[in-house]
């Protein structure tokens, strides 16, 4: 009954505090016909003052359990708030600073702890409720907790009678705005493997709770950014008419490559997982261009990180082309990586006059050393 008050007060008054109405009209109930004696569970008795300060006393074989259950409290805090914070803010038009979203949190957990409180975390339970009775601002939070304090100070003893029934009604029309559909249209029509992920998270938690299905669901996203970094996108670059700069072959057909020129370009960053791949395409573009290579430049702007794995693997390159004949040179790489070569002694093997500023500065080097018929490497 409860919950269709609250439905239809949402559908036809929705700026009046349903929920409020929907908690009085339970208790109301519960003491006018006793139904706590008729097997109407209902909350019980509620302590009444504030929570006594201090430090919390752990005992030192309680704590690889306390250490283990907040490692889980943490991820679980962690996605609870981060998703409700995005999906409200994105729902009502706002930016989140996701800083200071945890600096607030982490204060509150402090403050919590010191109330033997339970951890704070953004409840999506509680700011929907929010949301539905039209809260915009940071004082729907200092509101909510002036009443909250005048509750536990005055109202204890009408809660106890409050029905389960009648919280459960609230959460769930709460909660029904959660279910954001449109979201999951776009999920699936902008990417597949991301509304798969999502489903699964979703039945994960509720099939074996939240904690594992959230883990699950990141151990799943991780092995996806493996799998795409490991195997990524790559490009044989050219110039295409009218247009400035130098351009993927695939996506511009009529882009022309110079002569014995291979401009390359890997579009990730280059770690032990992608090196062996990334040594392998680097020899099947040669083996596979359409004239003879003289000079191998590797378009380094997309490559952020280099480990010493990558390192190795590029001096394995430059020395296997070096003995086909073939120059190798670097264009456009960002400062790590610059700084990584130069520690592992392969700036120099390769020399500071193959690592070019812009691809176009190294396609003028090779355009002038066979203008000068200057031999590959010479």
């Amino acid at each position: 009954a409860l919950l269709a008050l609250l439905l239809l007060a949402k559908r036809i008054a929705p700026r009046l505090p349903g929920p409020l109405f929907a908690v009085v009209a339970g208790i109301l109930a519960v003491v006018l016909f006793a139904l706590d004696d008729k097997g109407v569970a209902v909350t019980g008795a509620v302590p009444a003052g504030l929570p006594a300060l201090g430090v919390p006393k752990v005992a030192s074989a309680d704590l690889q359990t306390l250490v283990r259950d907040a490692l889980g409290i943490m991820l679980v805090s962690f996605t609870s708030a981060m998703l409700t914070a995005r999906s409200f803010a994105a729902r009502n038009r706002y930016d989140i600073d996701s800083n200071q979203e945890f600096i607030a949190l982490g204060a509150c957990n402090l403050a919590s702890g010191l109330g033997q409180g339970f951890a704070v975390s953004g409840a999506d339970s509680r700011t929907a409720v929010s949301d539905a009775m039209g809260g915009k601002s940071q004082l729907t939070g200092v509101f909510a907790g002036l009443a909250m304090l005048a509750v536990l100070l005055y109202l204890t003893g009408p809660l106890g009678f409050l029905p389960v029934a009648a919280l459960g009604a609230v959460l769930i029309v709460s909660a029904i705005g959660l279910i954001d559909v449109a979201a999951l249209r776009d999920f699936f029509a902008l990417s597949r493997t991301e509304f798969v992920l999502s489903i699964l998270t979703t039945v994960g938690v509720v099939l074996v709770g939240a904690l594992p299905g959230i883990l699950v669901a990141v151990i799943l996203a991780l092995l996806r950014l493996l799998a795409l970094s490991s195997v990524p996108y790559d490009a044989i670059l050219g110039r295409a008419p009218g247009i400035k700069g130098f351009h993927d072959l695939a996506d511009y057909p009529e882009a022309e490559t110079v002569p014995g020129l291979l401009l390359y370009r890997f579009d990730a960053a280059l770690l032990f997982y992608n090196a062996d791949y990334f040594k392998s395409r680097v020899l099947k573009a040669v083996e596979e261009s359409a004239t003879p290579v003289r000079w191998f430049v590797l378009d380094a702007s997309p490559v952020n990180f280099i480990d010493i794995t990558a390192v190795y693997k590029i001096d394995e390159i430059s020395e296997e082309l070096g003995s086909r004949g073939i120059v190798f040179a670097i264009a456009r790489p960002r400062r790590l990586m610059r700084r990584k070569l130069e520690l592992g002694g392969l700036l120099e093997r390769i020399g500071q006059e193959r690592m070019f500023v812009t691809l176009k500065s190294a396609v003028r080097a090779y355009e002038l050393e066979v203008a000068q018929d200057i031999p590959p490497g010479g």
